[in-house]
């Protein structure tokens, strides 16, 4: 039987960290796969990786604006496009 594989992501701040945190435990014990997406210095990197269970790949991340300034266009394209 093949094993049913979820992709994970969150970081910034530790707000969808921790809802991720209390779901691996359970993920885990129904038998899940489990593949985290986060930076590659960010607090989820630290987290995460202390959770053997769990496959963490780091991406290059920038902060997202939610107010008009070309850096976010640049950011993305320069970062986040090379990536995925």
């Amino acid at each position: 039987m093949v094993k049913q594989k979820i992709l994970l992501t969150g970081g910034g701040s530790a707000g969808h960290i921790t809802v991720n945190l209390a779901l691996i435990p359970m993920l885990i014990g129904s038998g899940w796969e489990i593949i985290y997406l986060g930076s590659f210095d960010g607090i989820e990197q630290e987290l995460i990786s202390n959770i053997p269970e769990v496959t963490y790949y780091g991406i290059s991340t920038g902060k997202l604006r939610r107010y008009f300034d070309e850096r976010p266009r640049v950011g993305v394209r320069r970062k986040g496009m090379r990536e995925s």
